[in-house]
């Protein structure tokens, strides 16, 4: 009976045990509005990233942020090429700003890593 539930306990803890990979949850602290963008900010674990929408959509109240940001490679279908333009580093995060097309872009990587010249949007 005792191995029975040892091993209940050990296959439960497995499955709730929280991995890497997830996501906490930040809470909308400011927003800032340029011509077809806006920049959503969040505090994360007392920390500051950086959501882009569409300037007319609202910024959500709360959203889902991995807690170790890294560096990515933009995506396939980029197209818009962003321009180094200063940064800002918040605890474990660095917010990056980047002129596209007169644009500000805003993307959030971790404080030791060196924000791109160029980032693809």
């Amino acid at each position: 009976m005792k191995r029975q539930f040892s091993l209940f306990m050990f296959v439960a803890w497995f499955l709730l045990a929280p991995t890497s990979g997830q996501a906490t949850a930040g809470f909308l602290q400011n927003e800032e509005s340029q011509a077809f963008v806006k920049v959503c900010f969040y505090d994360v674990l007392g920390e500051t990233h950086s959501l882009n929408i569409g300037a007319t959509d609202l910024c959500p109240l709360t959203h889902d942020f991995d807690v170790t940001p890294k560096l990515q490679p933009p995506t396939e279908n980029a197209q818009k090429t962003g321009f180094f333009k200063q940064e800002q580093t918040s605890g474990f995060s660095k917010l990056c700003s980047y002129d596209v097309l007169g644009e500000v872009y805003v993307l959030t990587i971790g404080s030791t890593e060196i924000c791109p010249l160029t980032y693809k949007f």
